[in-house]
């Protein structure tokens, strides 16, 4: 990361370096072309050492072994019997951490030797390319499973947890219990808000449930600042969320909450009693703003947010001037149609009107196909406003982003090109012989 010299420069100019969410992910590129590489390299070197009859090839191996086996007792000797592990020392893990360091120094001279000896006797023709191959193959396969292992069923007192979970776990997890049978009695479009320890739990979205709560590592910006920075404490944002449960496993006793139900809620592999409160000022997905407010900068629109008496059917707030609007209680607006890339919107109103949807704005890929000259604007920080003129409007909103075609092309372009220079090598190869 910002510790590696090299890194800033890397983030600054390099494409798509900076896409990746922590730089430990950039592991991922360095581990699949040390695969990659290896395979290359098994390929040349059971050649080499097969085909060469001079000693100049064992003396490169032992160089190569030798090097490698300096390289970890050098390491070895570098932590020390008593390695300082900073701040995350402790007595019992520190002994746990020693015996870890010692078995996979242990580990690896013993794979390097049995590599190293493979190709020995490769060299002094009592095995075949073949066999040197193979032996290779299964010693690292025989690596992974033992680590793989570490991960699946660690030994207890290793003090880790193993990654599986129980089939009946899965299985209740999946399984409708009493609070989400009666969510799903309501048809209606709505959101729940999850307090307490259920604030991170995304189990609703098996069941078809929209929680504006949640945990995902890749956090939206807009959401996030409202999330972290105004909170639930103002009931116009629970509103203009479309939230209209709250549950929680404690009480909440505020007058704008109706407690509706009790009942056992399947929470961190165990069945708890959970309740459910309706919200009494909850209004729907779709709705017409009254007056519209020109707050251009992000802070300032965040602070209008915080106030309690901060109403979004009453006014809406916009970053830039939209046009004259004449509110009409007769207006209608109703969602036809919903799935995640595409939204379908009857809309009625006998003068130009604001329409709010309850959807996070997104700056690209969002259009309104049925009506390309209509914009879609950011209200209210997070959501989608458009401006529609008097009339009866049938609005279709599609997801249709220009680096998913771009990406599409890329791949299937890329495919076709790969397979042309595996099918010229193959030509190739059968001319020659």
């Amino acid at each position: 990361g910002k510790h590696f010299f090299l890194y800033q420069i890397f983030y600054d100019y390099f494409p798509y370096f900076n896409k990746f969410r922590v730089p430990a992910m950039f592991l991922i590129l360095i581990q699949f072309s040390v695969v990659v590489l290896a395979g290359l390299g098994l390929d040349l070197s059971t050649k080499i050492i097969s085909e060469n009859n001079n000693n100049k090839s064992v003396k490169k191996l032992l160089c190569v072994v030798g090097g490698v086996l300096l390289i970890i007792i050098g390491l070895k000797l570098m932590l020390g019997n008593e390695p300082d592990f900073g701040s995350r020392s402790h007595p019992v893990l520190n002994v746990l951490r020693m015996d870890m360091i010692n078995n996979d120094m242990m580990k690896s001279i013993l794979f390097l030797l049995i590599g190293g000896g493979a190709f020995y006797i490769t060299r002094m023709g009592w095995i075949g390319r073949q066999f040197l191959a193979g032996i290779i193959i299964a010693a690292s396969v025989i690596d992974l499973a033992i680590v793989d292992n570490q991960i699946i069923e660690p030994d207890k007192k290793s003090y880790r947890q193993s990654t599986m979970t129980k089939r009946s776990l899965k299985s209740a997890y999946l399984s409708e219990d009493e609070v989400i049978r009666f969510l799903q009695k309501d048809t209606t479009r709505y959101r729940i808000l999850p307090l307490g320890s259920l604030r991170n739990e995304n189990r609703w979205s098996a069941f078809q449930i929209e929680s504006v709560m949640g945990y995902h590592p890749a956090k939206l910006f807009r959401y996030n600042k409202v999330k972290d920075e105004v909170g639930w404490n103002s009931l116009g944002v629970l509103q203009m969320l479309n939230v209209k449960y709250v549950i929680i496993l404690e009480e909440l006793p505020h007058p704008a909450f109706d407690l509706v139900f009790s009942g056992k809620l399947f929470h961190q592999g165990k069945y708890q009693k959970a309740n459910v409160y309706q919200f009494k000022n909850a209004i729907p997905r779709v709705f017409f703003a009254e007056e519209l407010k020109v707050i251009p900068e992000l802070d300032d629109q965040l602070n209008t947010l915080r106030h309690q008496d901060f109403n979004p059917l009453i006014t809406s707030i916009v970053e830039n001037e939209m046009g004259d609007l004449v509110f009409n209680p007769d207006s209608k607006a109703v969602i036809t149609y919903w799935s995640p890339d595409k939204i379908e919107i009857h809309a009625e109103t006998p003068t130009d009107q604001m329409l709010v949807l309850s959807e996070i704005y997104y700056p690209e890929g969002w259009k309104i196909t049925s009506h390309p000259h209509w914009q879609i604007n950011a209200v209210n920080t997070i959501l989608r406003g458009m401006f529609i003129p008097a009339g009866t409007h049938h609005m279709v909103m599609e997801f249709v982003p220009d680096d998913i075609r771009y990406g599409a092309f890329l791949t299937w372009g890329s495919t076709v090109i790969l397979i042309l220079f595996i099918l010229a090598g193959y030509i190739h190869k059968n001319k020659e012989d």
